[in-house]
């Protein structure tokens, strides 16, 4: 017979600097109930992840090393506009980059692909 597996679950409260992190649709903080009569304020990991990024401190990822990912927003002109660097002038590197950037972010209608299709005769 073998043995019964065994859970462990720490749970610990870690206290904060008095900002409000994540807020609702109407700005409100958002907070959730902790205990008897007790409510709290959320931080989720998004917030605390963004944190880690962006600052510049002994905590952050940047001092460590850490590979730092590209929003999709800023490709264009943090990836395609250094790679096109000897390519052109500068003014033909600037249209392309409006360009692109229209192209990918504009909102609106997206064409769809026309489906190719076999004729067979």
């Amino acid at each position: 017979m073998s043995p019964a597996p065994r859970f462990l679950q720490i749970h610990f409260l870690t206290s904060y600097p008095a900002t409000l992190l994540n807020r609702d649709d109407s700005g409100l903080a958002k907070r959730l109930p902790f205990g008897a009569n007790t409510s709290r304020t959320r931080i989720s990991s998004q917030c605390l992840k963004r944190h880690w990024r962006m600052t510049d401190d002994n905590w952050s990822l940047q001092s460590i090393g850490a590979p730092m990912a590209v929003r999709s927003r800023e490709i264009p002109e943090r990836k395609i506009k250094p790679a096109l660097a000897d390519i052109g002038t500068e003014e033909t590197r600037e249209a392309a980059i409006a360009a692109i950037t229209r192209l990918l972010y504009t909102p609106g209608k997206r064409r769809r692909r026309r489906s190719r299709t076999v004729r067979h005769y």
